[in-house]
């Protein structure tokens, strides 16, 4: 999807999973493509469903383009198929989120505003809330907790307020959200499998991330609603 002027905007992929949740997948992509950001391309990931899900999304959107995996690679290896397509294909940014999830339509802008104004910040994620409570917070960034020894999201359950209005560094973020620059593509890669299935691969990805010595920012100003 593109809009008058974009030429002056990076360019960005805008990334989801399916397996066998075209309900899902098809509300995210109605509010995908209402966002206000003039440049941006989307990308469905198939992960070997079996219901015609990835059918019925490409009928009802055929301008987006759809990678159909034979068999269900999880989390990171469906993740990494589109990660390396958009790399391809001439991102500057992907902005990979969860298919059960609807956004803002200033959710990109407001992502790559701060990208912009942060040039170390390899990975950004937005202010996310309940689907079911939309000022019930979810995720506003993540931090490590020494004990027990954790990755603990910030403002989890918690009702919007002041502090969680500030832009700012964090020292983790969920993979339900992330806006991924190309750079951190070519230096750090992809998220590693060996952690499917049990979902710590995005906190991984975030050490390795910082580790390679990128930031990673909170931008509160941009928000979704995980279901």
């Amino acid at each position: 999807m593109t809009g008058a002027g974009d030429g002056t905007l990076p360019a960005v992929w805008v990334m989801l999973l399916n397996w066998n949740d075209a309900e899902n997948t098809l509300a995210c992509l109605h509010s995908v493509h209402k966002m206000d950001y003039c440049n941006f391309r989307v990308l469905v990931v198939d992960n070997g469903s079996n219901d015609g899900s990835d059918n019925a999304i490409q009928e009802a959107f055929p301008q987006v383009v759809i990678i159909r995996n034979g068999r269900n690679l999880g989390f990171a290896g469906g993740a990494n198929v589109g990660l390396e397509h958009a790399q391809r294909h001439g991102a500057e940014y992907v902005l990979f989120i969860n298919n059960d999830t609807l956004v803002d339509p200033a959710l990109l802008s407001e992502l790559v505003r701060v990208a912009k104004d942060q040039p170390r910040a390899g990975l950004l994620t937005p202010k996310i809330y309940f689907h079911h409570d939309p000022e019930l917070v979810w995720a506003a960034g993540a931090r490590y907790v020494p004990f027990p020894p954790r990755v603990k999201m910030i403002g989890l359950n918690r009702r919007d307020a002041k502090r969680y209005s500030v832009t700012r560094p964090v020292e983790y973020a969920t993979g339900c959200a992330l806006l991924i620059r190309r750079e951190v593509l070519e230096t750090v890669g992809g998220f590693d499998p060996i952690f499917w299935p049990i979902y710590h691969e995005d906190y991984d990805y975030c050490a390795r991330v910082v580790k390679a010595g990128w930031e990673i920012w909170y931008v509160a100003s941009a928000r979704m609603w995980h279901k």
